[in-house]
């Protein structure tokens, strides 16, 4: 739910069509990103089998061949980049230590374990429980091992992407083998660079608008997950639930000039929605709303 409310503030200029040229919006765009969300809706809910399974890519699809109609989408990168090339640089930076970042990935890395938890409870709301414990032992170390291996290579690490149970309702297809192809394809980017300028036309507000749809889905999704051992929402739930969600919220959208005015060494920290939403949660459930025992 926190990666649901933490997005909108990326999604929504994207929505609307805020650009140099169009600083407060596009009317066109909104009516377009509007449109694409319906399609995509109503494909994944009224579609059976192998069309709605593809409902996701058919929204982008659509969204692709209603812009180029308008003249909105520019094909010039595609016929300049060529077919083959290694990545420039083939690696990156060697790294350096500093204890104040150190300490702030030591509490991001906290929020990202939580995420890996998240995530994984999530989809197996969704796909079934056999087996949940390894899954979450697995999915930790898979995570924490890259992380570490992206650091010696000073590249972004890796992180369970929380949106995957928005992703699998919309589209009904929860197969890792689908996923296997979906890295194959990003891998295959970096040395296909035609490739890669041709995802690169897909115009932002598509891609916004279909991601949109995963998110809905997400935010029931945690609402599901709640309410899974319960039969009603308890008193403490509005608070441990209902205030992170906030805080995670309001942090997304507060201008970035403020997070300016704390110390360096948590700017990151405290910057970031989905990190100051989870520790409000352990804060809140652990600390402050601890039930009786």
């Amino acid at each position: 739910m926190l990666v649901a409310v933490t997005l909108l503030p990326f999604t929504s200029p994207l929505l609307i069509g805020i650009n140099q040229v169009h600083p407060h919006g596009d009317l066109n765009i909104f009516g377009s990103s509007l449109l694409i969300i319906l399609f995509v809706s109503f494909l994944s809910h009224w579609l059976r089998g192998f069309l709605q399974t593809t409902s996701m890519l058919a929204g982008i699809v659509f969204g692709l061949f209603f812009f180029l109609l308008q003249g909105k989408v520019s094909l010039t990168l595609v016929r300049e980049s060529s077919w083959l090339a290694l990545p420039s640089p083939l690696w990156g930076v060697w790294p350096t230590f500093s204890l104040s970042s150190i300490l702030v990935f030591i509490c991001t890395y906290l929020a990202v374990m939580i995420n890996t938890v998240g995530s994984i409870q999530g989809i197996s709301e969704i796909v079934g429980k056999e087996g949940l414990d390894n899954r979450i032992h697995r999915g930790i170390g898979i995570t924490g091992a890259g992380g570490l291996a992206a650091g010696f290579l000073g590249v972004v690490g890796l992180v369970s992407f929380s949106i995957s149970p928005g992703v699998v309702l919309v589209s009904r297809v929860a197969s890792r083998y689908v996923l296997t192809m979906s890295g194959a394809i990003m891998i295959s980017c970096a040395f296909i660079p035609k490739l890669w300028a041709l995802l690169n036309a897909i115009p932002p507000s598509v891609t916004a608008s279909v991601l949109f749809v995963a998110l809905s889905t997400q935010l029931m999704a945690g609402m599901n997950v709640i309410m899974s051992e319960k039969e009603k929402i308890e008193r403490r739930d509005y608070f441990t639930v209902g205030l992170p969600l906030l805080m995670g919220a309001t942090v997304s959208i507060i201008p970035k000039p403020f997070f300016q005015l704390f110390p360096s060494a948590i700017v990151s920290l405290v910057s970031n929605g989905l990190v100051v939403g989870i520790l409000f949660a352990l804060l809140f459930e652990h600390v402050i709303f601890k039930p009786r025992a």
